[in-house]
């Protein structure tokens, strides 16, 4: 009977010997737990936090256009969350200085072009002096308001000084266009309730994109031009300093432009070339908040290019030949 009661107690205590050893090899180490959960956080944008520092990339895969991705999978899913939390429509290109070809983000792609199409005309002003050497005095202080303050009035007598009415202003203004290897815009001679021809012209992200690409790597009007048009871009007034301008990059040069649609809501959109990071990125965005006022408008416009700032892999932006 005690040699029963002793063999049951043997087999009991070597049971329980044999648990203690399986469940010490079924925890998971802290560290894994951790990096699951920054994963886990990682791909779920909703969940994210604001970023407070912004390290270069990781390379991404190469792109449609032959280089190498700034944005990726992850970017795709971040953006969307931002755009649910903004509400309206917004939507974004990113792309390198001298590289027509883009990147793009965001449901709102096209609209009207507003005080955007400033640069092409000035740029056509350039053209026609010679570049900037031949500007005279009263050209220089017309660009230079019209770009740095988007002065309407400067920007008027730009334009009428480039045919005798408006079709044919807006056609040399397009010319400037057709030289950046866009096809299928048409600057507008056809102003509504007041407000300019040329800012009616229906300009896509993508066509935005190509020009400005292109005028941050020299390529608009001359080498010479582009500096100069560019120069005055980085000198925008304070109280359109917003979007770009307030993003936090290292250097912003870029042009706003906004207005309201024949339904009352304001688009606001910008286009620029920014550094992030010490390298340059050519963007643009656009934005029509829920509300449909411009003040709305300039702080969804603002969040885009703080986004851009923090999440382009602006270490695969090199910039393209002319």
């Amino acid at each position: 009977m005690i040699g029963r009661i002793l063999l049951r107690c043997l087999m009991l205590w070597l049971a329980a010997l044999l648990v203690a050893g399986c469940g010490g090899d079924d925890e998971s180490p802290r560290g894994e737990e951790t990096d699951l959960g920054a994963m886990t956080s990682e791909r779920d944008p909703a969940r994210a936090q604001p970023k407070t520092a912004h390290p270069p990339k990781e390379q991404s895969e190469p792109d449609g256009r032959g280089g190498v991705s700034l944005l990726d999978e992850g970017d795709a899913e971040s953006f969307s969350a931002l755009a649910r939390r903004l509400g309206g429509q917004v939507g974004i290109t990113v792309g390198a200085p001298g590289d027509p070809g883009s990147e793009q983000l965001g449901p709102l792609r096209t609209g009207d072009a507003w005080s955007t199409i400033k640069v092409p005309i000035a740029a056509k002003v350039l053209e026609e002096a010679g570049g900037p050497g031949a500007l005279s005095g009263d050209q220089k202080d017309l660009i230079s308001r019209a770009l740095t303050a988007s002065d309407n009035a400067a920007a008027n007598k730009l334009f009428a000084s480039l045919g005798d009415h408006d079709a044919q202003a807006a056609a040399a203004t397009g010319q400037v266009l057709r030289e950046a290897g866009d096809t299928t815009t048409r600057v507008s001679a056809v102003g509504r309730d007041g407000f300019s021809p040329y800012g009616q012209t229906d300009w896509s992200d993508t066509q935005q994109h190509r020009f400005m690409a292109l005028l941050a790597g020299g390529c608009v009007a001359g080498p010479a031009s582009s500096r100069y048009l560019l120069s005055l871009m980085a000198r925008v007034v304070a109280d359109q300093a917003w979007g770009l301008g307030s993003a936090g990059a290292g250097a912003a040069r870029f042009k706003g432009g906004w207005g309201p649609g024949i339904d009352g809501r304001y688009l606001v959109r910008q286009m620029g070339a920014i550094e992030i990071n010490g390298k340059e990125v050519v963007v643009t965005l656009a934005a029509i908040a829920p509300d449909g006022q411009f003040a709305s408008g300039k702080a969804a416009a603002t969040e885009l290019a703080r986004w851009i700032v923090e999440n382009v892999n602006a270490g695969s932006a090199e910039p393209g030949d002319c």
